[in-house]
């Protein structure tokens, strides 16, 4: 009989155990979370920072800056507001135009290059495998250029 109650007694100092293993896995986790979206946090406000072409600035000059934003009414606040919303939208814009643009496809100068490469490299092997293509009429802008770096 005593030996059942010292079981118990085991058996429940493990169990307390393993309460205090999952409270501390469950805080950790949170903790890594939060960790996580901090790191986010800071990589978005230091990209901003690049936008604003302000990420060399001296940290100091920068934090008096930030200190005086404080200051500033809400008026001018909401004027900042659309002019960084502008600009983001701006970039954004040039970077949908810019894809476009590598999706194009070739001019007849672009093939006759690669016609030329064609000569002396096996070209068409790299098209048919890499890209899935048949013609270079098919390839984009962005194919030959990787075509061309490949091969100069």
């Amino acid at each position: 009989m005593k030996t059942v109650m010292k079981d118990k007694t085991e058996l429940e100092i493990l169990e307390e155990k393993k309460e205090k293993l999952d409270l501390k896995i469950k805080q950790h986790k949170r903790t890594q979370s939060n960790r996580k979206l901090r790191a986010r946090h800071l990589i978005e406000v230091g990209a901003l920072l690049e936008v604003a072409e302000i990420d060399q600035e001296n940290k100091n000059t920068l934090l008096g800056y930030f200190i005086n934003y404080k200051k500033i009414s809400n008026e001018e606040k909401e004027i900042l507001k659309v002019q960084g919303k502008e600009l983001l939208e701006k970039r954004k814009l040039e970077r949908i135009s810019k894809k476009e643009k590598l999706k194009r496809n070739l001019t007849n100068i672009e093939i006759q290059e690669l016609l030329k490469l064609s000569q002396t490299n096996n070209i068409f092997e790299i098209i048919t495998k890499e890209f899935k293509k048949k013609l270079l009429e098919q390839l984009t802008f962005e194919e030959y250029q990787i075509l061309i770096k490949r091969f100069n």
